[in-house]
Protein backbone atom coordinates (compact mmCIF):
# COMPACT_ATOMS: atom_id res chain seq x y z
CA UNK A 1 0.00 0.00 0.00
CA UNK A 2 1.61 3.67 -1.08
CA UNK A 3 1.65 6.22 1.64
CA UNK A 4 -1.00 8.15 0.16
CA UNK A 5 -3.31 5.01 0.46
CA UNK A 6 -2.08 4.41 3.95
CA UNK A 7 -2.68 7.94 5.47
CA UNK A 8 -6.26 7.82 3.68
CA UNK A 9 -6.80 4.59 5.22
CA UNK A 10 -5.68 5.74 9.07
CA UNK A 11 -8.27 9.04 8.80
CA UNK A 12 -10.85 6.56 7.65
CA UNK A 13 -10.05 4.51 10.87
CA UNK A 14 -9.68 7.08 13.09
CA UNK A 15 -13.33 8.41 11.77
CA UNK A 16 -14.71 5.00 12.95
CA UNK A 17 -13.06 5.03 16.28
CA UNK A 18 -14.31 8.18 17.18
CA UNK A 19 -17.96 7.04 15.94
CA UNK A 20 -17.48 4.09 17.90
CA UNK A 21 -17.22 6.59 21.09
CA UNK A 22 -12.92 7.22 20.92
CA UNK A 23 -10.44 4.88 22.40
CA UNK A 24 -11.99 3.61 25.52
CA UNK A 25 -10.23 3.74 28.87
CA UNK A 26 -6.31 4.17 27.04
CA UNK A 27 -7.39 7.45 25.99
CA UNK A 28 -10.63 9.32 27.61
CA UNK A 29 -12.04 12.45 27.62
CA UNK A 30 -11.41 12.93 23.89
CA UNK A 31 -12.58 15.56 21.73
CA UNK A 32 -11.72 15.34 18.00
CA UNK A 33 -12.47 16.82 14.52
CA UNK A 34 -11.87 15.11 11.32
CA UNK A 35 -12.38 16.10 8.34
CA UNK A 36 -10.93 14.94 4.57
CA UNK A 37 -7.30 16.48 5.43
CA UNK A 38 -7.18 17.00 8.70
CA UNK A 39 -7.51 14.70 12.09
CA UNK A 40 -7.36 17.00 14.98
CA UNK A 41 -7.64 15.82 18.47
CA UNK A 42 -7.44 16.57 22.24
CA UNK A 43 -7.14 13.37 25.47
CA UNK A 44 -7.20 14.75 28.95
CA UNK A 45 -6.73 11.26 30.55
CA UNK A 46 -4.77 8.47 29.76
CA UNK A 47 -3.86 5.15 31.60
CA UNK A 48 -0.21 5.50 31.11
CA UNK A 49 -0.22 8.78 32.97
CA UNK A 50 -2.54 6.89 35.77
CA UNK A 51 0.13 4.26 36.06
CA UNK A 52 3.34 6.49 36.22
CA UNK A 53 1.63 9.02 38.46
CA UNK A 54 1.15 6.04 40.69
CA UNK A 55 4.26 5.13 41.06
CA UNK A 56 5.64 8.68 41.26
CA UNK A 57 7.55 8.46 37.92
CA UNK A 58 4.99 10.49 35.58
CA UNK A 59 8.16 12.16 33.73
CA UNK A 60 8.95 8.25 32.21
CA UNK A 61 5.33 8.31 30.60
CA UNK A 62 6.94 11.42 27.35
CA UNK A 63 8.09 7.67 26.17
CA UNK A 64 4.77 6.51 25.21
CA UNK A 65 3.94 10.46 24.17
CA UNK A 66 7.06 10.51 21.85
CA UNK A 67 5.69 7.67 19.86
CA UNK A 68 3.06 9.48 17.79
CA UNK A 69 6.02 11.64 17.11
CA UNK A 70 7.82 8.45 15.58
CA UNK A 71 5.32 7.07 14.00
CA UNK A 72 4.66 10.04 12.20
CA UNK A 73 8.07 11.75 11.46
CA UNK A 74 8.83 9.51 8.61
CA UNK A 75 6.12 10.36 6.59
CA UNK A 76 7.05 14.41 5.91
CA UNK A 77 6.17 13.93 2.57
CA UNK A 78 2.16 13.48 2.70
CA UNK A 79 1.61 14.89 6.59
CA UNK A 80 1.91 17.26 8.69
CA UNK A 81 2.23 16.53 12.48
CA UNK A 82 1.91 18.95 14.72
CA UNK A 83 2.02 18.32 18.52
CA UNK A 84 0.41 21.51 20.26
CA UNK A 85 1.04 19.41 24.17
CA UNK A 86 1.05 16.20 25.48
CA UNK A 87 0.35 14.75 28.93
CA UNK A 88 3.46 13.77 29.77
CA UNK A 89 3.54 17.35 31.03
CA UNK A 90 0.52 18.76 30.41
CA UNK A 91 -3.06 18.52 30.83
CA UNK A 92 -3.86 17.20 27.31
CA UNK A 93 -2.86 15.51 24.28
CA UNK A 94 -3.12 18.04 21.66
CA UNK A 95 -2.33 16.93 18.21
CA UNK A 96 -3.39 17.73 14.37
CA UNK A 97 -2.12 15.58 11.37
CA UNK A 98 -2.37 17.44 8.32
CA UNK A 99 -2.90 15.60 4.58
CA UNK A 100 -0.34 17.42 2.60
CA UNK A 101 -1.70 17.99 -1.02
CA UNK A 102 -0.50 16.62 -4.05
CA UNK A 103 0.99 19.08 -6.16
CA UNK A 104 0.54 18.48 -9.69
Amino acid sequence: MDTEKSVRSNIKIYRKIMAGGGFGDIGRNTAAYVSRDKIEYSVSGCRYVVMFETYGIRGLCKIFCMTDTTAYEGLTRHVTFIRHSDLSDGDACHDEIIRKQNKA
